[in-house]
């Protein structure tokens, strides 16, 4: 979690959602789009964090 204060707030706490609690599913009805939309979006998230 080191590398969190390096994303806006929003990014943090889903990637924390998505990571630590598992709430995939949860947040991919909240904002309407699939599961797999869910992972490319931490997958991306998580290219970030590679690049510090």
């Amino acid at each position: 979690m080191i590398a969190l204060k390096n994303f806006t707030a929003d990014e943090a706490r889903f990637l924390r959602r998505v990571v630590k609690h598992g709430e995939a599913t949860k947040l991919a009805e909240e904002y309407h789009v699939s599961n797999k939309t869910i992972n490319a979006w931490k997958n991306k998230l998580i290219n970030k964090i590679k690049k510090f």
